[in-house]
């Protein structure tokens, strides 16, 4: 795992939103119908307060520091975006064949909430 960073503002997040939980182990599972946005946003974007995305050898991005393909992208935030914009990850690919993930999703109407960890490493959840 590579030390170095890359610190960036963003004004707006834009994130493909899986519709699968990785489970104890490490396979994955659809999540149920009727399954509440807030339920998956939590499992999926802010364990420990952090987005992880795992990178594949078509998107690594080299680190010139360690001299190393990183394959792994942590994204921490540190202030709840003016936009999120979420793009449901419906399809999964499972070699030469893709799956649809059928499973519908629970939108608020209010009570949308955002996680973030300010600065000082504390913990904060936004209400939308």
């Amino acid at each position: 795992i590579c030390p170095h960073s890359s610190p960036q503002i963003e004004t707006h997040l834009y994130y493909p939103l899986p519709l699968q939980k990785k489970k104890a182990d490490d396979t994955y599972e659809d999540y149920p119908n009727q399954c509440p946005l807030n339920e998956i946003l939590k499992d999926t974007f802010f364990k420990n307060g952090k987005i992880v995305e795992t990178l594949d050898e078509q998107n690594s991005i080299y680190c010139p520091q360690c001299s190393t393909d990183i394959t792994e992208k942590n994204i921490q935030l540190t202030k709840a975006p003016g936009f999120l914009i979420l793009q449901l990850a419906r399809f999964v690919n499972n070699g030469a064949m893709s799956r649809k993930i059928e499973t519908e999703i629970s939108i608020p109407q209010d009570n949308l909430v955002i996680t973030t960890i300010n600065d000082a490493g504390k913990i904060e959840h936004h209400t939308y």
